[in-house]
């Protein structure tokens, strides 16, 4: 099931903050969600449902405590 575009967008605010304290850099940060491939997929395209926002955020690591 797909959330709402606020929920959505909270779950990227999440993922940013992981990436951005991980890589150091927004903009680098911006590129991964966009450009890294899970299973052919950028993560971006993931976080509209629960599995994939758990898949992106492992990735990213980070996890969802």
């Amino acid at each position: 099931m797909k959330c709402n575009s606020q929920t959505l967008r909270l779950r990227r605010e999440r993922v940013l903050r992981v990436l951005i304290k991980r890589l150091g850099d927004e903009a680098a940060a911006r590129k991964w969600l966009r450009e890294v491939s899970l299973d052919g997929s950028a993560p971006d395209a993931l976080l509209d449902t629960t599995e994939g926002f758990a898949r992106v955020l492992e990735a990213a690591g980070g996890d969802e405590s």
